[in-house]
């Protein structure tokens, strides 16, 4: 929710840019964990992000 308008803030490109970064980080402590299903889930959690950022860019 933003902060004075009550409303729910808006997918940015640098906040989706964040979540990509949280997701590879994630991704690499579930392969380092030897979760190879979770960084699966991650990887494309990540890749469904980049599409977005794509969409928005675009």
């Amino acid at each position: 929710m933003g902060a004075r308008t009550n409303k729910p803030a808006g997918r940015t490109p640098a906040r989706i840019e964040r979540e990509i970064g949280n997701f590879a980080q994630a991704r690499q402590v579930a392969e380092d964990h030897g979760q190879p299903d979770i960084a699966a889930l991650l990887d494309q959690a990540a890749e469904l992000a980049r599409t977005e950022l794509d969409a928005k860019n675009t």
